[in-house]
């Protein structure tokens, strides 16, 4: 006869922790083991991923419970994760399911589903923001003859897309020639109001087609499905 058997042991919560060994009681009977503390001689049974044995004392049975300790979880609300640190079933509210990208919970699937309105906010957002800064590379300075400078404008034209030249020249007061524009690059010089005028209307022109351009790409985004808006990149980045 062996001097051990074996035995399963437990922790403070029951939960099946491994094995163990029990030894024959040499005071008691023959067939006497010392059954150490939290330990027991029944056999759990097999389990699975995500289980756990958990031991009944008062029916001195093991039964099955859910064990996702140490998986990470998010919140179908808020998407905030964290790490499960207890056994049993996910709290409510929870899932194990990783957030899709402008995603929301759906009871009825069971799963994240992706939000539409949320995405396409977003996608327009994006469109509207490269829009407004190819517009703002258009920023220039004012200044006179004697490089002073007289003011600094910076066009916003992103809604309307329109640009008036006229109004524009008489916002900058009575203007001195020689007249310069300087872009942060290049100085543009004008000895005529007439030269001015006619660089006023092309750069008019220039803003109008971004703008113009910016339009057309928003219009284009409220017929896109979802993967053709998660996949969607500004043509005009790349």
């Amino acid at each position: 006869m062996e001097n051990f058997k074996l035995c399963y042991k437990y922790s403070s919560d029951n939960i099946l922790i491994g094995t163990s060994k029990s030894y024959l009681d040499k005071q008691g009977s023959e067939d006497s083991y010392l059954l150490p503390i939290n330990s027991t001689f029944q056999v759990p049974p097999t389990y699975g991923n995500n289980q756990i044995p958990i031991f009944n004392k008062d029916s001195n049975s093991w039964s099955l419970i859910s064990n996702y300790r140490f998986n990470t979880i998010y919140n179908k609300i808020t998407k905030e994760s964290k790490l499960v640190d207890y056994y049993g079933e996910i709290e409510v509210g929870y899932t194990l399911l990783f957030p899709k990208f402008y995603s929301i919970w759906s009871e009825e699937l069971n799963t994240w589903i992706i939000d539409h309105d949320k995405l396409y906010q977003s996608i327009y957002s994006q469109v509207t923001s490269t829009t407004s800064s190819l517009i703002e590379k258009g920023y220039y300075q004012y200044k006179d003859s004697s490089n002073n400078l007289l003011i600094s404008v910076s066009t916003d034209t992103i809604n309307q897309g329109r640009f008036n030249a006229k109004a524009f020249i008489c916002s900058l007061g009575q203007l001195t020639f020689p007249f310069e524009i300087w872009d942060g690059n290049v100085n543009y010089v004008f000895t005529t109001s007439n030269e001015f005028m006619t660089f006023c209307i092309s750069y008019g022109s220039y803003i109008e087609s971004i703008a113009r351009e910016g339009k057309i790409l928003r219009d284009s985004l409220k017929d896109m499905t979802d993967e053709e808006l998660l996949n969607f990149k500004d043509p005009r980045l790349t």
